[in-house]
């Protein structure tokens, strides 16, 4: 075992060195003659905080403090899943759903009440351009976008007045599934099937019916465009990703687990107990 931390080890530094990274280390107490006042930054209002769990960093939201918007993977790396660059590892609960058994639902059971809500869709850069033209903040607030629409996802935003509630990301490709930053599963997108994720929400518009609202216009737009599913997966701890209404929730059919070592990946997935994947069957995700 301690043979191959050692070659771990050695390969680690060899790629470092390859691409231009110095290693160093601090010796415990060599710099406690250093005095904090020599180091302030000559900046108004600098505020230190220190985040170690999404939870921490939803609190610090809520103070007005923007965080995991203008981070890329925050939500990721304080999960725990990541542990820098080289290993990454987390299980997930896999879904699908079919467009047109959701056809029913009626626009006027999710329609949340608050006031000055707006649902944009944005499928282009020139799109976005328009967005922030008319005042409504985008690329400032979402990670990646320009990335993101280039490579041909869409995204849906709901605003309240000109603030940025929630977020969610469609995939009609591979391309763009990377470049969301989703695990490498699997998605039949010659079969009309688009994968779904980004999905971020403002903690100040949490737990008010944003989520199942969005998820309803979605499914508008998609039926419209010709989808026939969507798949997605959602972190096993992500409690707050199974808020919405208990009647229109995704329902799972798998759970997966996603490994990277170094450049290496690998995606498993196991169907989940009592679900028949091959007859089509779900269950609601825990």
């Amino acid at each position: 075992m301690r043979l191959l931390q050692r070659a771990f080890s050695f390969l680690a530094f060899c790629i470092l060195e390859h691409r231009g990274y110095w290693l160093y280390a601090e010796p415990e107490g060599s710099m406690r003659h250093f005095n904090e006042a020599d180091f302030l930054p000559r900046i108004a209002d600098i505020t230190e905080r220190f985040v170690s769990s999404n939870q921490q960093a939803s609190e610090m939201e809520a103070e007005g403090l923007e965080f995991r918007s203008q981070v890329p993977n925050a939500r990721a790396m304080l999960d725990g899943g990541a542990v820098g660059p080289f290993f990454f590892c987390r299980s997930y609960y896999v879904y699908r759903e079919y467009i047109e058994d959701l056809a029913e639902a009626v626009e006027a059971d999710f329609v949340p009440g608050i006031e000055g809500l707006a649902f944009r869709i944005v499928s282009s850069n020139e799109e976005a351009d328009e967005l922030e033209a008319q005042g409504f903040p985008f690329r400032s607030q979402v990670a990646n976008a320009r990335r993101n629409l280039e490579k041909g996802a869409t995204a849906f935003c709901l605003f309240v007045g000109q603030e940025l509630a929630s977020i969610t990301w469609h995939a009609p490709n591979r391309d763009a599934q990377r470049s969301l930053g989703e695990p490498p599963y699997p998605v039949d997108y010659e079969k009309d099937e688009i994968c779904s994720g980004g999905l971020w929400s403002n903690p100040k518009y949490r737990r008010k019916g944003l989520r199942s609202y969005s998820r309803l216009k979605r499914i508008e737009f998609l039926r419209d465009s010709g989808v026939k599913a969507r798949r997605g997966v959602i972190a096993r701890q992500n409690v707050l990703a199974f808020s919405g209404r208990a009647d229109f929730q995704p329902s799972a059919f798998a759970e997966g687990r996603y490994l990277r070592i170094l450049w290496w990946k690998s995606w498993k997935e196991r169907p989940l107990p009592d679900v028949d994947a091959a007859a089509g069957g779900d269950r609601k995700v825990p």
